[in-house]
């Protein structure tokens, strides 16, 4: 193997669950790096959950400028089911630029 162009984890667990399978992700170098979880919607929801695992690569030391990373939650509270995309990029001065909902 000489390059990896997508490394995914999926988690339809705990919090605590996701939160072990996405630092995974912290250590692998790929073009883009993929998490599929569940949005709980004690913890905010999808985009709750988006933004704490966002803050989890601003504080790893090994993030790189320009990681990529796509954040796909489901919506699972029993009110409204759906999904919910987070895509952001870590800026080389480790600033998280995040986009719209896809």
């Amino acid at each position: 193997m000489v390059d990896a162009h997508l490394v995914a984890e999926c988690e339809w667990g705990n919090l605590g669950d996701i939160y072990d399978d996405f630092e995974k992700l912290l250590l692998a170098r790929s073009g883009v790096r993929l998490m599929v979880y569940t949005g709980w919607t004690d913890y905010g929801g999808p985009v709750g959950i988006a933004k704490r695992l966002a803050r989890k690569v601003g504080n790893f030391n090994g993030s790189c400028s320009e990681d990529s990373w796509l954040l796909a939650g489901w919506q699972s509270d029993g009110s409204e089911r759906g999904w919910s995309f987070r895509y952001f990029t870590i800026k080389s001065d480790g600033t998280i630029e995040e986009y719209e909902d896809r």
